[in-house]
């Protein structure tokens, strides 16, 4: 785990190491009020870090039959979500012994990742391998509340905008960002920008004036700032308009 140095907000310091899991890790997720911090990794299994002491507090061994993508604390800081290679989705309550429950299975579409709406107690999102978004809630279970087509290709990463909880940036195997807005009935995509060169892989929401920020990182080794404006029209990060753009950080 990284931190910003006070001094020198470019440098970075380390606050801690362990090399615990048996493969490469996947998913890193703090909980609410940082007490905790779950892990996922292709091992197919789940820690639970104490940040207060810095130490793996549970192993979940082979929480998943396969690897794990993603994990993500819902707004209860005991509560978090796992989706896997297996096709399942999982709730996990670290405070019974027997804490997972299967919320459900996705089959040949496939869950690839997974984010948790902000400020709601029971609402998340999966986004599949299809390139599908699916709006799912704890109290419906057996239904999914919105599906959307996001891309064509494998979602890689999904996040709820924590300043405004009714977008979602997405970014898939390719090299678009898209924001969509859950609460449309139609046309939900309302931004895409098509400014990096190769495929996204970070997404990240800033606070700005007037709209709402969004960072993302590419392969092709930049970072872009992203300027999201709630519109009722779909709109392009090409800087041809002053609500929605896009422009290099770095």
């Amino acid at each position: 785990m990284l931190q910003l140095t006070p001094d020198e907000p470019r440098l970075l310091d380390t606050v801690f190491y362990h090399c615990d899991h048996d493969s490469g890790v996947t998913s890193l997720a703090p909980s609410p009020g940082g007490r905790w911090l779950a892990s996922a990794s292709w091992d197919m299994g789940i820690k639970l870090w104490d940040m207060t002491c810095m130490e793996c507090s549970r192993t979940y061994t082979s929480a998943h039959s396969d690897v794990v993508w993603k994990v993500v604390f819902s707004t209860d800081p005991n509560v978090f979500l796992s989706c896997s290679k297996d096709g399942k989705v999982q709730s996990w309550d670290i405070r019974l012994s027997k804490p997972a429950t299967v919320l459900g299975c996705c089959g040949l579409c496939g869950p690839t990742t997974l984010d948790w709406q902000p400020l709601s107690a029971s609402c998340y999102v999966v986004g599949m391998v299809s390139g599908d978004v699916a709006v799912r809630d704890l109290r419906r279970p057996d239904r999914d509340v919105l599906e959307l087509k996001a891309s064509q290709r494998p979602l890689h990463r999904i996040l709820f905008c924590p300043d405004t909880p009714s977008l979602l940036a997405i970014c898939a195997d390719d090299a678009v960002v898209r924001v969509a807005d859950v609460t449309k009935a139609e046309d939900h995509i309302i931004y895409t920008s098509e400014e990096h060169t190769d495929f996204v892989r970070g997404l990240c929401w800033s606070g700005g004036e007037g709209s709402n920020g969004l960072l993302s990182s590419a392969w092709d080794g930049r970072v872009l700032q992203h300027s999201v404006g709630l519109s009722s029209e779909a709109c392009h990060g090409d800087g041809k308009g002053p609500a929605n753009k896009a422009a290099l950080v770095a």
